[in-house]
Order: structure tokens, then sequence, then C-alpha cells
């Protein structure tokens, strides 16, 4: 899900899987909302420049 090169950098990322990540499970407008969008969730890692 993220390129090594930039896993490098930062090595926490995040998949926001309403099923296999807790907080968006617990959350029932987001829960929906990652259902509802697509069947492929966001993927996202915070990199400093």
């Amino acid at each position: 899900m993220v390129s090594p090169d930039l896993r490098a950098k930062r090595r926490q990322w995040r998949i926001w899987h309403p099923f296999e990540d807790a907080a968006c499970y617990a959350d029932l407008d987001l829960r929906t909302a990652l259902l509802v969008a697509s069947d492929h969730f966001p993927v996202v890692v915070d990199l400093d420049f």
C-alpha cells in the first residue's frame, strides 16, 4: 500500500478499513461513509519534507 521509499521515511501508515480499524468501526458515520463510497479504502501516511 505504501512504496518502500516512502515507508522507509515514515514507518507509521494507516488503511481506513472499517472492519480492521477499531476507530473507523466505532464511528458510525465514518464507517457508513467508507462502506458506501468504495470497496477501496484510503491509505494515509504523514511525511515530513
